[in-house]
């Protein structure tokens, strides 16, 4: 008679945790046992309790089903799993650790002799636990072997035939057995390893093809970074493969992972030209918004990479079924895979040198361009690692809500709504405010005659030569961050929607720099216009694009809010000085000419504007202002002898001060009965639709008082941690002063990310 050790070769699989599985689906109320059967299931890999009080644990849930011999009959009769027949036709016996009870059935319907343990179903344990050696012992009792099918070498007595079994093949040496077995093995890694990198490459080609077809190709010409795309999708199909222990699923998951990040990815770029980020799970509501409507809509390009997916996958269904039979092994495996993605993300894919270099140089604002540049999976990984806002200390967002609900939105009265014209200018300042320029010609001089006419101050902007878009959405939010916009948020963009004005962004940029195409929509402006030829500067064109828009929406008599951006203009070619030269180099004396030339531009054209809205019939205020210093270069400033130093106060004002100019025409000062001229207030960009309301008259939102609160006591907050009190500069608040930026901070926080439109 042949004695087979069905564990180790008929079926490998854990038996009790197949059964068990398939007797919860039938009865639920198994559930309970789920806890118990993990906690023994790990300790047992290290060898923490005994096999006796493993196998009681394990198979204690059969005393609770219901008619466990008729569940395990039908269990066999589904044919799961996979059981080999070997030595068919032959008188074989079967030495088995798993309930006699469970086995039964099997064992008659192939005709073998059954030795396997007793369990009581009453009491729920074995009656006698037998291990393999007495299982072994107990059938010598009354059978004669003729051989072993893969037997323990120190329970078959001496001079027995062994034969060594792999996947239903016998094999007369265990040198063979242990051969095929390696083979086997090194084919499913290979395999598993080439799914990984299949998968990365559907992942990594969706996530970027939409918004340009050549980048996927840049992308495989640059190896180590499609590396960072692809190594992902291969770490976590080996981390679900010892999980799993089987590679369909394995693959299955790890598609389903990558095709969501990357499908994602498409779906955004091709109706926003905007990727999807970490930061867009706060609202993955805007995602479903991007998906498309009818299957009609999707490129058959996704069509293709799905359908290589299901091919891959079935394909690795039907040939790899390679199992890990020891559970030290699969234990071990998980945990060096879980240290290489640990080991990984925090070497890798939070170096920001790699991240870098693993991409060309992109121009200044083009952010989209940047991360899609580094693939799909590498840069959102990277994303991740972004610190996420934080809630400012001592946060109560229902104290914070209860103190904010006590402010009152006021409306504008309907006799006082004038028209609102905001235009920003990207690197505009007036450098004679240096008080270090020996100027031969006073470029300066229309913006000085304006200020004479308007209500001017300064702006103590949180950017020095940076991101324009900082100060933008600082004036159209009053936060004190210039933070990403990825969802909805509040504006006061949002407060003349509901006052029932016209709202409109302007740029004369492309879309996409920085992404403002998508974020104009989330700070709630209803028509966003963009200059997709927009020129090297700004000039003539942008001003007239300012003027033409407003004459578009006066000819609807409705009130209008627009906010524009624009630029210095280009420098002129005329090789004109505005300055001495001094002890300055030829380039850097060429850098400031070449600004102020533009400036020189860029000036007359605000004086023209002003002017033409003083000609108009309709009331117009006009507020005009820069967003930070020209990136002139540390060295051109030094030369210059420039005070911007930020330890002292002169150098910190100087440093990252701009103008603002608020000028009302005629007919906007008889409505609203007041007088704009005069000095403004010294102010962070936060402040200055609280500057702008506080002059007209208009009460303003609820937010807008908390602020204006802060902004009597502390006009200027500043990253630097730089505040200004009682006019001066300091670093230190007063308590009453800490009290209400601490309350602004709250509201502000509350406000951004429990996102309503009438805040």
């Amino acid at each position: 008679m042949n004695f087979i050790f069905f564990d180790r070769t008929m079926c490998t699989a854990n038996i009790d945790t197949l059964f068990f599985r398939y007797c919860l689906i039938r009865q639920p109320s198994l559930i309970k046992f789920v806890l118990a059967r993990w906690v023994f299931g790990f300790l047992h890999i290290f060898g923490l309790v005994r096999e006796e009080q493993y196998f009681n644990r394990r198979w204690r849930f059969l005393k609770s089903v219901r008619g466990a011999l008729g569940r395990a009959e039908k269990f066999w009769l589904r044919k799961r799993p996979k059981v080999y027949d070997i030595f068919p036709g032959e008188n074989n016996l079967w030495i088995t650790r798993w309930p006699e009870a469970v086995m039964l059935p099997l064992a008659s319907r192939y005709g073998a002799v059954l030795i396997a343990p007793f369990f009581d179903l009453v009491d729920g344990r074995f009656a006698h636990f037998e291990d393999t050696a007495a299982l072994y012992k107990r059938a010598l009792k009354n059978y004669r072997p003729k051989l072993a099918a893969d037997a323990p070498k120190e329970l078959v007595p001496t001079g027995l035939e062994t034969v060594h079994v792999f996947r239903g093949h016998a094999y007369k040496t265990a040198g063979r057995c242990r051969a095929a077995q390696m083979i086997y093995g090194l084919f499913t890694f290979i395999v598993l390893l080439l799914l990984g990198v299949f998968l990365g490459l559907v992942g990594l080609y969706l996530g970027t093809f939409s918004f340009s077809e050549t980048i996927f190709p840049e992308i495989l010409a640059r190896p180590s970074t499609a590396l960072l795309n692809i190594w992902p999708t291969v770490l976590l199909i080996f981390l679900l493969y010892f999980i799993f222990n089987r590679v369909w699923s394995s693959f299955t998951l790890t598609a389903l992972a990558a095709l969501l990040l990357s499908l994602a990815n498409w779906f955004k770029l091709s109706a926003r030209a905007d990727p999807f980020m970490p930061s867009d799970l706060r609202s993955l509501g805007d995602l479903f918004s991007t998906l498309p409507r009818s299957f009609s809509e999707v490129s058959p390009e996704v069509w293709i990479c799905l359908g290589l997916c299901l091919i891959a996958g079935v394909l690795a269904a039907l040939i790899v079924r390679s199992r890990i039979v020891s559970s030290k092994l699969r234990f071990c495996g998980l945990f060096a895979v879980v240290c290489l993605i640990i080991f990984s993300y925090f070497t890798l894919y939070t170096n920001e040198s790699i991240y870098a270099s693993a991409a060309p140089a992109t121009a200044p604002g083009e952010e989209t361009l940047a991360y899609v540049s580094r693939g799909c999976q590498y840069p959102f990984l990277h994303a991740a690692n972004s610190a996420p806002v934080s809630e400012p200390d001592g946060y109560d967002r229902y104290e914070t809500l209860s103190a904010f609900s006590r402010y009152v939105t006021e409306d504008i009265p309907a006799d006082d709504k004038v028209n609102v014209v905001f235009v920003m200018l990207e690197s505009f300042s007036d450098l004679s405010e240096l008080n270090c320029l020996d100027m031969t010609i006073d470029v300066y001089r229309p913006l000085h005659m304006l200020q004479k006419d308007s209500v001017h101050g300064s702006l103590i902007s949180d950017v020095f030569a940076e991101e324009t878009a900082i100060t933008e959405r600082e004036v159209l939010t009053g936060n004190l961050d210039g933070a990403q916009y990825r969802s909805d948020a509040s504006s006061y963009t949002r407060f003349f929607n509901r006052q029932g004005y016209a709202t409109e962004f302007y740029a004369d940029s492309p879309a996409r720099l920085f992404n403002r195409a998508n974020v104009s929509g989330y700070l709630g402006f209803a028509e966003s216009v963009f200059n997709e030829d927009a020129p090297a500067g700004s000039d003539e064109s942008f001003f007239e694009g300012v003027r033409s828009r407003f004459v578009e929406h006066a000819a609807t008599g409705t009130p209008y809010f627009g906010f524009s951006v624009g630029r210095v203009a280009a420098p002129p070619r005329d090789g004109r000085t505005f300055i001495a030269p001094g002890t300055m180099t030829e380039e850097q004396l060429d850098a400031i000419n070449g600004y102020l030339g533009g400036v020189e531009t860029t000036v007359r054209e605000i004086a023209d504007l002003a002017d033409w809205f003083d000609t108009r019939e309709e009331p117009v205020v006009l507020v005009v202002f820069g967003d930070r210093l020209p990136d002139l270069g540390e060295e051109v400033y030094a030369a210059m002898g420039a005070n911007i130093s930020p330890e002292k106060a002169d150098g910190f004002l100087k440093r990252y001060g701009v103008p603002y100019v608020i000028h009302a025409n005629r007919a906007a000062e008889y409505v609203l009965n007041v007088d704009l001229t005069g000095e403004g207030e010294t102010i962070s960009p936060c402040f200055l639709f609280n500057e702008l309301f506080r002059q007209t008259g208009w009460g303003g939102t609820a937010y807008m008082k908390v602020a204006g609160e802060l902004m009597e006591s502390v006009p200027v907050i500043h990253p630097t941690a730089r505040c200004i009190e009682g006019g001066e500069v300091t670093a230190e608040l007063s308590e009453e002063a800490a009290e209400k930026l601490a309350f602004f901070k709250n509201v502000s926080y509350l406000r951004r990310w429990d996102f309503a439109d009438y805040r």
